[in-house]
């Protein structure tokens, strides 16, 4: 089908999100953080990136405009959960003002992520 790169610090959500797009059809990467992340983006071509908004290293809002000047073409979806401060809803607002084309919050819908993917894959 394509190729998914899924950006996440937390391993057993990074996990999760893998499996439920490969049983989905997916090809998928992972990465730990931004800097992994951006350098995974380098070796291949992913039509899709998810990425969580707050990793250590390489944050969400540094990880969406690196992104979009390496491959200005690549859809973006970030996540986040808010973090402690629970302020989720500002950092997705904020993430498409630097250049996220759709935000999910935490936790995620699996259907709905897989759904929104399918979208985004080129024909």
């Amino acid at each position: 089908m394509g190729c998914i790169l899924v950006i996440e610090d937390d391993a057993d959500y990074r996990i999760l999100l893998k499996d439920a797009l490969e049983v989905a059809g997916f090809s998928v990467l992972t990465a730990s953080d931004g800097n992994d992340g951006l350098r995974r983006m380098t070796q291949g071509r992913c039509d899709v990136v998810i990425t969580d908004m707050l990793m250590p290293e390489k944050e969400g809002f540094e990880t969406i405009m690196e992104l979009k000047r390496l491959k200005p073409d690549v859809h973006i979806i970030a996540i986040s959960g808010g973090g402690r401060s629970g302020r989720g809803d500002d950092l997705l607002r904020h993430a498409k003002l630097f250049g996220a084309h759709h935000t999910m919050a935490k936790p995620i819908i699996l259907k709905d992520l897989v759904a929104l993917v399918r979208t985004l894959m080129p024909a």
